[in-house]
């Protein structure tokens, strides 16, 4: 793949124009031609994506001495999901090298009718090495999320670049705003602390998954949608993995997880930022002794939709499946390796379909109560890679008796252990 320097008089520009129009809502776009129409503007590029001598995609670059400001960037559809995007991206830093890359995409919005695609795409550029700035700016008819290829980001700089542009194109006048997110330090004993937010905390599943996990020393485990990082820290009470790789997608997950990491000076936690369907770039595939999820529990579009777009991902599907949690678990997994997962018990039968087309057999099930008499509100499920058929149900776990917490479910809590 390359990155080719194109001017209006390009062969391929007519590509350029379509996809242009193809990528970009009204809205947000500006025609090419007019974007290019000064000839005296050097500072603003055009560069073609190119695999095998083919067009693949173009990006806008509008260029200064410290940044690369990527106006435009589009992947022509017949090479999306291939890759072709996140190269492009690596490309664009060894193009640009010493120079932060600064994008921006639309700002997740709840009631925005393609906020599924906002999702998605924000959660592409997290895993292409792009990092959260938490600065936003509103302009065309759109509030944007400013990301950034530096996890320190040159806000003074970025100020003087926007002051550059609205010299030469009046109209552009935007302000950057900051929307932080507040964490605060929870301890969970030993000396270990987590640190939440809003966006990402934790609740007693994760110390249940944990527990029924029956972790090893010895074991090289992975686990999905790490959130705050409650489970891989919980682990560091007691024997824990010789080495856990702790993904999420998001990166402001990844950064609660880093602060709780260097809080308890955790080395065997490598904290991973990529999408589970696609993994990433050194994982283990066929090496993992065990792999841990707490999916979202709701399906996208069900139940009480989340306050904000961290929450939503977290909660509800809407960046994966049961499918794509048990597909991506048994590419890494080795044979006999254990992958588990806890969820509602309305959505049981899906993972243990998902479980079973991905060659993980259902091997386990144990469902959890808050009393004896109350219907189960949480399962626990572990399945074995390339393992003969048979189910083993265990009695239930119950979180109360008498108005106070059981044995096992207080062991939950001290020890981290209780199955």
């Amino acid at each position: 793949m390359q990155l080719i320097a194109m001017g209006l008089d390009h062969p391929d520009i007519a590509l350029v124009r379509q996809l242009n129009r193809e990528a970009f809502p009204e809205n947000e776009r500006v025609e090419i031609d007019k974007l290019f129409s000064d000839p005296e503007e050097h500072s603003l590029v055009l560069l073609g994506v190119y695999r095998e001598g083919r067009f693949a995609g173009f990006c806008v670059v509008r260029e200064s001495t410290k940044f690369a400001y990527l106006a435009y960037f589009a992947i022509a559809p017949e090479c999306r999901s291939q890759g072709i995007g996140s190269a492009a991206l690596g490309l664009l830093r060894t193009y640009y090298p010493g120079r932060q890359i600064v994008v921006e995409c639309e700002a997740p919005d709840d009631k925005s009718p393609n906020q599924a695609q906002r999702l998605r795409r924000r959660a592409f550029y997290l895993r292409s090495g792009f990092h959260e700035t938490g600065w936003f700016m509103y302009y065309m008819q759109a509030e944007f999320e400013l990301l950034c290829s530096a996890e320190d980001f040159d806000k003074a700089g970025f100020d003087a670049l926007i002051a550059e542009i609205h010299a030469k194109v009046p109209f552009f006048n935007p302000v950057p705003y900051p929307k932080p997110t507040p964490v605060h330090p929870e301890p969970i004993g030993d000396g270990i602390l987590v640190y939440t937010s809003e966006e990402h905390r934790f609740g007693t599943d994760a110390f249940l998954l944990t527990a029924f996990s029956r972790y090893k020393a010895k074991d090289l485990a992975v686990e999905f949608g790490t959130g705050c990082g409650i489970i891989p820290l919980l682990m560091q009470k007691n024997r824990p993995p010789k080495q856990i790789y702790a993904l999420d997608v998001q990166e402001n997950a990844i950064a609660q997880l880093r602060a709780g990491i260097a809080a308890c000076h955790a080395a065997g936690i490598v904290p991973v930022c990529a999408d589970l369907r696609e993994l990433w770039e050194g994982a283990p595939l066929g090496m993992a002794d065990l792999v841990l999820c707490n999916p979202p529990y709701q399906p996208p579009g069900s139940g009480f939709e989340a306050a904000n777009a961290s929450q939503r991902i977290a909660r509800h599907g809407v960046l994966c499946t049961p499918e794509d949690v048990c597909t991506a678990a048994a590419k890494l997994l080795k044979t006999g390796g254990r992958l588990c997962i806890c969820g509602r018990p309305e959505r049981l039968p899906d993972y243990i379909c998902a479980m079973r087309t991905a060659g993980c057999e259902p091997k386990r099930l144990r469902l959890v109560h808050k009393t004896a008499s109350d219907a189960p509100w949480l399962f626990l499920l572990e399945g074995k890679r390339g393992a003969a058929p048979f189910l083993r149900i265990e009695p239930p776990f119950l979180m109360y008796e008498n108005g106070a917490l059981t044995k096992e479910a207080a062991a939950l809590y001290t020890n981290g252990r209780s199955f």
